[in-house]
């Protein structure tokens, strides 16, 4: 009787244990993948005429993380709202428009038509990948205030980082073009 409770016991203090080694090894898991977390250094220049601006993208570190799978670059919208401004538009217009500033040059770097996203490509550390972004498109509906409403704005961009077997890694980041006349 005393050895089969002993059983018992014993068997609930295996399944704790278990459990236990199983939340410890989870959150290393988290914290090895956070340390991993691709560091990228950025720079964006406007183009002689202002017609486009070059957007580069260095994988610097961490100093662990040798290279990426893929590095993939989109745009995102910016927060404001776009109820006041849209009369008349679709819902899928809305969806469909770039609101920033910038947007990839279409057919350039493999861009999509929409400018909105480029091809995932791989990279290594201390590489560059080197895009070219163009003032956005105004919606057909603009009533010419379009340029205005974006002037100085930031590029916002999210990349996406993957590297097998890690879960892919979401980066934002937010991009001010310099012109490089004004920075020599």
């Amino acid at each position: 009787m005393a050895a089969a409770i002993a059983a018992v016991f014993s068997a609930a203090a295996a399944r704790t244990a278990n459990r236990t080694a199983d939340k410890l090894a989870a959150i290393e898991a988290q914290r090895h993948h956070a340390e991993l977390t691709p560091k990228l250094e950025h720079s964006a220049t406007f183009g002689r005429t202002n017609a486009y601006v070059d957007l580069r993208l260095k994988l610097v570190g961490p100093i662990t993380l040798v290279r990426l799978d893929e590095l993939a670059v989109s745009i995102r919208d910016d927060s404001r709202s776009r109820l006041p401004m849209v009369g008349g538009a679709t819902a899928k217009q809305i969806a469909e428009q770039i609101w920033g500033p910038c947007m990839f040059t279409p057919q350039i770097d493999q861009a999509d038509t929409t400018g909105r996203r480029v091809p995932p490509s791989p990279i290594e550390r201390g590489s560059e990948l080197k895009l070219q972004l163009q003032p956005t498109r105004p919606p057909s509906w603009s009533t010419g205030e379009w340029a205005a409403l974006y002037e100085g704005d930031v590029i916002r961009l999210t990349i996406m980082c993957t590297l097998a077997p890690h879960s892919p890694w979401k980066l934002t980041l937010d991009v001010t073009p310099v012109d490089p006349i004004r920075v020599n």
